[in-house]
């Protein structure tokens, strides 16, 4: 919601009868837009994705209810259309590598087909929550178009199937969450 024109507008109004006043916009901010905020708007903004990213609901959600989003959109997902942009890419791979120095290799599919789940969750999340176009993940992982699209199918294939992959990717979307916008949390949880 905190993208949407119309509402920015209307909070910058302040009460009825006032006249729309951009110069407000400032004294409705009450701090400045971390890095990676800010990193998140100017490619909302910039992006053809349809609709208002549902940050608001996310950011105060239970890692159970983000989990359940992330498999409402593997439903609906058919790999060829970036997702919202929710979070830096940035900071998606770096809680992926520190995930993965934790726990070591993980791998899924059968014993003569498996792959790295690592390799799979940054394909599928740098797709679906941090809305890199196929070239951008392509290139952010070293890998052709069609092997990134390959890893993005079977990544929404795994958070439908593999409740531990649901899990895991959940708890990424989580803490990327917290991490990227620890200051907008604490405001909207009364905290800050």
């Amino acid at each position: 919601r905190w993208l949407v024109r119309s509402q920015v507008e209307r909070a910058a109004m302040g009460d009825m009868g006032r006249q729309y006043d951009p110069g407000r916009y400032r004294a409705l901010l009450a701090r400045e837009l971390t890095t990676h905020e800010f990193e998140i708007v100017e490619r909302t903004l910039g992006s053809a994705h349809a609709g208002t990213p549902p940050l608001d609901d996310l950011l105060l959600a239970t890692s159970a209810s983000i989990k359940e989003w992330l498999r409402v959109r593997a439903r609906v997902a058919d790999g060829t259309t970036a997702g919202p942009i929710l979070v830096t890419a940035e900071t998606t791979l770096r809680l992926l590598r520190t995930r993965e120095s934790l726990t070591g290799q993980w791998l899924v599919g059968s014993p003569r087909a498996a792959v790295s789940a690592w390799v799979l969750l940054a394909c599928g999340l740098l797709r679906t929550v941090c809305g890199l176009s196929l070239r951008e993940t392509a290139s952010r992982l070293e890998c052709s178009e069609p092997g990134a699209y390959r890893r993005i199918q079977a990544h929404e294939r795994l958070i439908l199937s593999d409740e531990r992959y649901a899990e895991v990717s959940a708890g990424v979307l989580t803490d990327a969450l917290r991490l990227d916008f620890s200051p907008a949390v604490a405001a909207r949880s009364g905290g800050g």
